[in-house]
């Protein structure tokens, strides 16, 4: 084996040296919301958070508009959003194009990919809010390989300035509209449910033979 001595200044230009710089790299990932309406048009002025996990039903104090959620009411939410530099959700509102974008995100893994979650916040007048959040996936890096081979050099490694970019196409329905999967201006928790249903149609069921009775009675007599 036969070492080397390098003097001052001077590097070692083997790759196979220990020393070398890793130079792996992992993508630049990004989130392009495109919103819509249901003829298609964009739809501007909707604002999204972003979480890493399965965002929860917004639970509002009696009669609050969600269109009045703030900032500062996200945070009490548990719920893991993507923070800004300055510690609080990262917020952003669709532009004239129905477009937003959620640029340079953490947590991308060769292995396991990565997973985010769209929350609708707040949406414009006349258009029912998207309460259920959007799952948004980034594939593992050997799936991307299979379809995207000049994302990758010889050695099947990222480039280096890789961009990968996912698009959720989200479409608000009008409040007239039969829309799949979302609501009104609100998000209060629905009360009642099947067991309030049941009675009620007992109850209906109960005054109909009462008042059958009545006219029988009346016929008899």
């Amino acid at each position: 084996m036969n070492a080397k001595i390098l003097g001052a200044g001077e590097s070692d230009p083997d790759p196979g040296n220990p020393g070398t710089e890793d130079k792996t790299f992992v993508p630049s990932i990004s989130i392009k919301v495109d919103k819509d309406q249901s003829n298609g048009s964009p739809l501007p002025g909707v604002t999204f958070a972003l979480a890493k996990v399965a965002v929860p039903r917004v639970n509002l104090e009696a009669g609050k508009a969600l269109a009045t959620y703030s900032t500062g009411d996200i945070t009490m939410i548990e719920a893991d959003y993507v923070l800004n530099a300055a510690g609080e959700p990262l917020i952003a509102v669709t532009n004239t194009n129905g477009f937003v974008l959620f640029s340079n995100l953490d947590g991308y893994s060769n292995s396991a990919g990565a997973t985010f979650y769209l929350k609708e916040l707040a949406t414009v007048a006349g258009y029912r809010l998207r309460v259920p959040s959007i799952e948004v996936n980034f594939k593992t890096q050997t799936q991307y390989k299979a379809d995207h081979a000049e994302w990758f050099d010889a050695s099947d490694n990222w480039l280096e300035g890789a961009n990968v970019t996912e698009t959720a196409t989200v479409v608000n329905y009008k409040l007239e509209e039969p829309g799949g999967g979302e609501e009104p201006g609100f998000s209060l928790p629905l009360t009642g449910g099947a067991g309030t249903i049941a009675f009620t149609v007992a109850g209906i069921v109960l005054m109909l033979g009462a008042a059958v009775l009545i006219v029988r009675k009346k016929k008899e007599a």
